[in-house]
């Protein structure tokens, strides 16, 4: 069964889609990472079990896959190439371009958000620190999007009233382009574009 991916955040969402879409005969299977994020050795402990013929179709519902490691999403591609039968695969996240092109093109993307662009509190919160600190902090990168940032300074692009803040959107939106057109990293991408703005911020 071909995997799919939903694009949202939202446990209560995700969870009411499956009550009203997926069969009463099916059987789900949350799969928590033994830490913060999936590794390698929780994708190789799903494999070994689903290798295991079981008469009822089983999904297994990965929430939040967008935290898992490189090296997790690469082993989690040996599975999706030949899904079992009887398994449905069901990954999370709240933005694909943090998950391997490869894993993207062998899945059916639903996408939750397209009703509801918007940017909770507490993630305009971190960019808007970001962006008023002279500090160049990386790890914002694990907490927000590209498509954050972009929707963070469309909604408060004119109260803002800088003329860096339309240089780094500009430059956000040429970033989020790339990514889409050229398969790039978008960590890496996002990462890159945090230390343009600091470099920006410092002329």
């Amino acid at each position: 069964m071909m995997p799919l991916i939903f694009i949202n955040s939202e446990k209560e969402e995700i969870f009411n889609y499956l009550k009203k879409n997926i069969k009463k005969d099916y059987i789900i299977f949350e799969v928590f990472p033994k830490e913060k994020k999936f590794s390698i050795d929780d994708i190789k402990s799903i494999i070994k079990e689903t290798s295991v013929y079981y008469e009822k179709i089983r999904v297994y519902l990965f929430l939040n896959f967008h935290l898992s490691s490189i090296e997790a999403q690469n082993a989690f591609l040996k599975i999706l190439e030949e899904p079992p039968s009887n398994v449905l695969f069901i990954l999370t996240c709240d933005n694909q371009y943090k998950l391997l092109p490869t894993i993207l093109s062998r899945s059916i993307i639903l996408n939750f958000l397209k009703q509801k662009i918007q940017i909770t509190k507490k993630k305009e919160e971190i960019i808007n620190n970001f962006l008023k600190s002279n500090i160049l902090d990386l790890n914002i990168s694990q907490q927000i999007s590209i498509d954050d940032l972009i929707i963070f300074l469309k909604k408060n692009i004119i109260s803002l009233n800088n003329k860096e803040y339309f240089s780094i959107l500009k430059k956000s939106l040429e970033i989020k382009n790339l990514i889409e057109k050229n398969n790039l990293n978008p960590q890496l991408s996002l990462e890159y574009l945090l230390i343009s703005i600091k470099k920006l911020n410092k002329k």
